[in-house]
């Protein structure tokens, strides 16, 4: 999967669009191709373009992020759609992924699980952001990889049976 990733930023909002455009554009891997204000320009957008990724916001006048993922997916089969919203309903999350999601990322994210998003979700993979998860699990039924390192030892604080 070499050269940049192509993305497609769609957000009502001009600022937040041309605030992910500046962070985006630092990043030597991700490239943004186009934008779009509402859910019709982000089909003719992804039509034309035809990028790898599309961030899409829920909330847009005239069609939501939600409804156009269908059409994306039919003019533009290899674009996949990366939910990037403040909508943190579970409802809104499972029906975005029902739709053909391949990703949900809360706008309060951070800049770098954004760009993992990018590139997980272009690499073929699922991303769900890990706090929105905990609306369908249990907190405790989700890992924690920093309380997993906690109980991880040093080479030099392992017995001698367990350098083994």
């Amino acid at each position: 999967m070499g050269g940049q990733i192509r993305v497609v930023i769609a957000d009502d909002h001009r600022l937040f669009r041309e605030g992910i455009r500046l962070i985006l554009r630092q990043e030597k891997g991700i490239k943004i191709v186009g934008q779009a204000a509402n859910g019709p320009q982000t089909i003719d957008v992804i039509s034309d373009l035809k990028p790898d990724i599309v961030l899409l916001d829920i909330t847009m006048p005239e069609m939501d992020g939600i409804q156009v993922i269908t059409p994306i997916k039919e003019k533009s089969p290899k674009t996949k759609a990366l939910m990037l919203t403040a909508s943190m309903d579970e409802a809104m999350i499972l029906k975005a992924l029902k739709a053909g999601a391949k990703g949900y990322l809360s706008k309060d994210a951070s800049v770098s699980d954004l760009i993992k998003a990018i590139q997980a979700v272009h690499q073929g993979e699922l991303w769900i952001e890990r706090k929105l998860m905990a609306t369908f699990f249990d907190e405790e039924a989700i890992p924690d990889s920093r309380e997993e390192d906690r109980h991880l030892r040093t080479k030099e604080e392992l017995s001698p049976r367990e350098h083994l």
